[in-house]
């Protein structure tokens, strides 16, 4: 738990200064010549940003889902090498329609100017399937529908953004996150304040358990039916065959040289009788009767 709360501490750190762009509503800043940073929030959504120049235009402008740690000329050079989403504007004086297809965390905009000027943001999100990219715990959460991630003991959670309501009623949920099970309390809220009129975040309460048979795996399944299928198969044979060999005194079936005797016992072999040792046999005599 300290280890997760660090390192989400230590990521809000690094976007200190970062201008965040709020979904759902306009965001309008002023820009001084150089370059400038800024964030939106997918949380493993599909989404569509629309950036308007009011005035000269963007020298140029860049996205990716890899934080910089600087705004040096490199940024506007090269994509990140462990960034799975990058692109350019080929034209940064107009307006510039940036969609992402894949489902990630965050998305970052970094935006080149050679004179102070004025630009807006836009963005929302909408419905599809997630682009692959290279997958992780987060983006593999992301991509699962409502019912996917409600399967219980799985390595993610359904939670739920909520509105409270001012007359007494339960609070509303104004959208769902499915998220990997380690996410704190307070990362939990973080995102869900990036949606309009929402007040906090929650896990969900209960998952579907009748599906919890799902995550142990076919295979496994299978696997265990075929040893208990052969467990049972075992034992019949040896109760068939002591049974057999004590009611006929013959084996029911020739075993094998490896088969232990105390679950599969040889027949007993008849002993020959033989004469009592030093015993004569009385002379009878029979009398004549002529």
């Amino acid at each position: 738990m300290f280890l997760t709360l660090l390192i989400f501490s230590l990521s809000n750190a690094l976007d200190f200064g970062i201008e965040e762009i709020k979904l759902g509503t306009i965001n309008d800043y002023t820009l001084k010549t150089g370059s400038h940073a800024f964030k939106a929030r997918a949380n493993f959504h599909r989404l569509k940003i629309t950036a308007m120049p009011n005035g000269e235009g963007f020298d140029q402008i860049r996205w990716t889902d890899k934080l910089s740690t600087s705004l040096d000329e490199t940024t506007f050079l090269k994509c990140p090498k462990d960034s799975a989403i990058c692109g350019d504007a080929i034209d940064p004086s107009t307006n510039v329609q940036i969609t992402i297809g894949a489902c990630v965390d965050e998305i970052y905009i970094y935006v080149k100017v050679s004179k102070e000027s004025t630009l807006s943001f836009s963005g929302s999100y909408y419905q599809g399937d997630c682009d692959p990219i290279e997958e992780n715990l987060y983006t593999k959460c992301g991509a699962m529908t409502y019912a996917q991630c409600d399967v219980c003991g799985d390595e993610c959670r359904l939670a739920f953004c909520k509105k409270r309501s001012r007359d007494g009623k339960d609070p509303e949920v104004k959208t769902s996150l499915c998220l990997p099970y380690n996410v704190t309390a307070e990362e939990l809220t973080d995102r869900c304040d990036d949606y309009m009129n929402v007040d906090y975040g929650e896990w969900k309460d209960s998952c579907n358990k009748s599906l919890e048979i799902g995550n142990i795996g076919a295979l496994t399944i299978i696997m265990l039916v075929l040893m208990t299928i052969a467990f049972f198969g075992f034992i019949g044979i040896v109760t068939w065959y002591n049974f057999k060999l004590r009611t006929t005194g013959k084996p029911p079936i020739k075993c094998f040289k490896f088969c232990p005797e105390i679950l599969f016992p040889h027949p007993r072999q008849a002993q020959p009788a033989q004469p009592l040792r030093g015993y004569q046999p009385p002379d009878i005599e029979i009398p004549d009767r002529r």
